[in-house]
């Protein structure tokens, strides 16, 4: 039986909430790291282990979450992972201790990795045709609630209202709640694309996994998230630090920076939303790998804040990077969407978790700059690794399109 196209777009219109949630967490905690490294006596490295906890729990939220949602249905994961956002937000919110704010930012993560994988692949069901173009747009909605975070926090403080931290992760348990009510108002989804229950079991079975997990081409897709994710967690958790300690920027300052950043993210995000499809998804990949592995450098060069604002100009170039690639990996096995957008979700989380753990240890010792210009290297991988991925996908399609674009 077809799904109504209005039951269609209203589940549509949820997995938007679901990731501007989750866009919003990915961002929040940047301009409050300072705070909270004053209220605690943290390190660097401490403060960076927050990110750590919460990539953590991304992980295990997103592998756990993508394939049981292939078995069991969307509809039930999602409305959990909402429960898990709302107890972490308030953990991190009013919990005073390091240890309990550790954990409350690993619950956090695991609600966000399973909204995570489990939205995408809802949306790669829904939208078979013009998957690239659409997860593109899903994921204009987790840019606008990442530019959100900081700027949130940069009105807060700007008003002087105080403490800054019960608001801000107050509104994302809000946010959770919102969201898991909406799931739980609606009639249950078809399984992943399409299957009957028996059919989405195998799929989430052994045999099948295994397929994708000796799928090389998927592997080199996983590295492109990564440097992606590795990019954009950076930015958002250690920009704001590096302007206030390198060109004296004010908290607030540094706040509007990330957000003229995921402005610009929203706006390449929606750009390449229109151009994928004339393009291709691959070459769209391969265009937007290099421009911002030409202009990262240019950003931290900047000897002033109106210099080291141009990062967003990276952030508008890198932006497409992340759906596109999830739209050439579902063309690749559509029949396994939960699955693999579980896989490969996990996959990114290690570039929000490892790099900026990574600057946060090198800023301890060399200073902030010299742990952020690492990211040019791994930028220049990504374009050789788009160029790869390219060959690969013309000698090896599996499943459906090999996503060469016309």
């Amino acid at each position: 039986m077809a799904f109504e196209e209005a039951q269609r777009g209203s589940w549509i219109r949820t997995a938007y909430l679901g990731y501007l949630t989750i866009g919003l967490i990915s961002t929040l905690f940047g301009p409050l790291l300072v705070g909270f490294q004053q209220a605690l006596g943290l390190s660097h490295t401490q403060a960076g282990l927050f990110v750590t906890s919460q990539f953590v729990g991304s992980m295990l939220g997103t592998l756990v979450g993508g394939a049981a949602s292939d078995r069991y249905g969307r509809r039930p994961l999602l409305a959990l992972a909402a429960g898990l956002v709302v107890a972490g937000a308030l953990g991190v919110a009013f919990l005073p201790s390091y240890p309990l704010l550790l954990g409350a930012f690993l619950l956090l993560g695991m609600g966000s990795g399973a909204i995570n994988g489990s939205a995408n692949a809802l949306v790669s069901d829904l939208a078979a045709r013009q998957r690239a173009a659409a997860l593109n747009r899903l994921n204009v909605n987790f840019s606008m609630g990442a530019l959100l975070g900081p700027f949130l926090v940069a009105r807060l403080f700007a008003a002087g209202l105080s403490p800054v931290r019960p608001l801000a992760y107050g509104l994302v348990a809000g946010l959770g709640l919102l969201f898991g009510l909406r799931c739980l108002a609606h009639p249950p989804l078809p399984l992943a694309a399409g299957l009957s229950e028996s059919q989405a079991g195998e799929a989430a079975g052994g045999s099948r996994l295994r397929q994708l997990l000796t799928d090389g081409t998927l592997w080199l897709m996983g590295a492109v998230l990564m440097i992606y994710v590795a990019l954009e967690s950076s930015v958002a958790t250690w920009w704001p630090a590096y302007l206030q300690e390198h060109l004296q920027a004010t908290e607030a300052a540094g706040g509007d920076v990330v957000t003229a950043f995921f402005v610009a993210v929203v706006a390449g995000r929606w750009i390449t939303s229109v151009v994928v499809d004339r393009w291709g998804a691959l070459r769209t990949l391969q265009v937007e790998a290099l421009l911002a592995a030409l202009l990262f450098p240019l950003a931290l060069a900047g000897g002033s804040l109106a210099g080291a604002g141009s990062i967003a100009l990276t952030g508008l170039a890198a932006a497409g990077l992340f759906a596109t690639t999830l739209a050439l990996a579902a063309d690749r096995h559509p029949d396994q969407s939960g699955a693999l957008s579980g896989l490969l979700i996990a996959m990114a989380s290690a570039g929000s978790s490892l790099f900026p753990l990574w600057i946060g240890f090198a800023g301890d010792r060399w200073g902030l700059r010299a742990g952020l210009f690492t990211l040019e290297g791994l930028l220049i991988l990504l374009v050789l690794i788009s160029r790869l991925l390219g060959r690969q996908l013309h000698s090896r399609p599996v499943g459906g399109r090999h996503g060469q674009g016309r």
